[in-house]
């Protein structure tokens, strides 16, 4: 009989011991060794993870994190890598699930990663197969998409596991520290892919700087920025339609923290690519969002239903919130019909809200207000 194939979980960190403590307590029992590259800490982060028996090395920082994380791959002799940050964790047991399911044909898996508690979780490739030359690109938000897809010619397959891994880091007390830090390392990725890189990649580089300019306090760069960022996507031949929402979502953030006087601009934005964004259900909402909030029910009510009907769907190509999947979502549709004078169809919608959140006087009193007109009309 084969023997199951061994894992080593691979981490480069630094002044983190309480996002790596709750991370390898999630591991603990599952992988066969853990492999810690610290990059100058000065907190209890390597206490921490050698008391989870983790081999710990060290890397001195130099502002680029393909640099530190491709260190973290090196020496280690376990048959797949699984890269992980010290601020993400798997449920309890998640890890044992994958073993069983890494076939000798793969050369890669992804997790469904959860990158913000509050959104629906995206497909990010965490498993390497071990001697085949993994190495990570990017000087910040590193990827190893370029020997994954050579991988991939050559005739390795990715595979695609069913569990979840979920990141902590992105709380809103950290994001202003996180930004001032990435906006240099940013600002020179983006420079660094002017002359190399898929537009995929420059396109994901240039919403995150202009993200870190705006949460660093420079939102009138941020403005610019976008707004010449945008230009690059209209004018591109062709570029993957999460590059481009993720550009468009950016955006319309950026617009929306300037007040109602930016309504009729995100308006006109959003309605601008219906044409190669409609498909995509994170659009859909957003569509019907900015519809509802610039009193346009009739259309909001439309994007929502279709949002609605790609709730079905397994995963979601670009993150949406979780709170839209459930009662907020009815509540919203019910807004749009009794705006509309459809009274029976707005009772139907906060039926649904009572029938979900039970207890909850608002909903119960939404369907006695649509109730009663509908019978006053009836």
């Amino acid at each position: 009989m084969k023997a199951s194939p061994t894992i080593a979980a691979c981490l480069m960190v630094r002044d983190c011991a309480e996002h790596l403590r709750r991370c390898l307590a999630s591991l603990e029992g599952q992988v066969d060794a853990i492999y810690i590259t610290d990059t100058g800490s000065v907190d209890a982060t390597v206490e921490v993870a050698r008391s989870f028996g983790a081999i710990v090395r060290f890397f001195p920082w130099c502002d680029d994190f393909s640099a530190a994380r491709n260190a973290s791959l090196e020496g280690v002799t376990e048959d797949w890598l699984l890269v992980l940050d010290a601020d993400d964790a798997f449920a309890p047991g998640g890890v044992a699930t994958i073993r069983p399911l890494l076939a000798p044909g793969d050369c890669a898996a992804t997790v469904l990663y959860r990158i913000t508690p509050s959104h629906t979780p995206l497909r990010a490739t965490r498993l390497f197969r071990n001697g085949l030359g993994c190495r990570y690109e990017g000087i910040i938000h590193e990827s190893p998409g370029d020997w994954l897809r050579a991988r991939v010619r050559d005739g390795w397959a990715r595979v695609d596991l069913p569990v979840t891994l979920s990141h902590y880091g992105y709380t809103a007390d950290l994001l202003p520290g996180k930004a001032a830090r990435n906006l240099p390392l940013l600002r020179r990725e983006w420079q660094r892919l002017q002359s190399g890189g898929s537009e995929a990649s420059r396109f994901h580089a240039g919403a995150e700087l202009g993200m870190a300019l705006a949460k660093s306090g420079a939102t009138k760069e941020s403005e610019t920025w976008f707004a010449d960022l945008w230009q690059r996507v209209e004018s591109a031949d062709a570029i993957p339609v999460a590059s481009r929402m993720k550009v468009l979502l950016c955006r319309l953030w950026i617009l929306k923290e300037q007040g109602a006087s930016c309504d009729a601009v995100r308006l006109a934005l959003v309605r601008s690519v219906e044409g190669s964004c409609g498909a995509v259900p994170a659009y859909q909402l957003q569509r019907g969002l900015i519809e509802l909030e610039c009193a346009n029910p009739e259309s909001a009510v439309q994007w929502l239903e279709r949002f609605h009907g790609s709730i079905g769907a397994a995963e979601f190509e670009v993150a949406v919130p979780q709170e839209y999947l459930g009662v907020r979502l009815w509540v919203m549709l019910g807004q749009c019909r009794m705006a509309l004078k459809q009274h029976g169809a707005a009772a139907e919608c906060f039926k649904r809200c009572v029938e979900m959140a039970p207890g909850v006087d608002e909903y119960s009193l939404r369907l006695r207000v649509a109730e009663s007109l509908e019978l006053a009309h009836t």
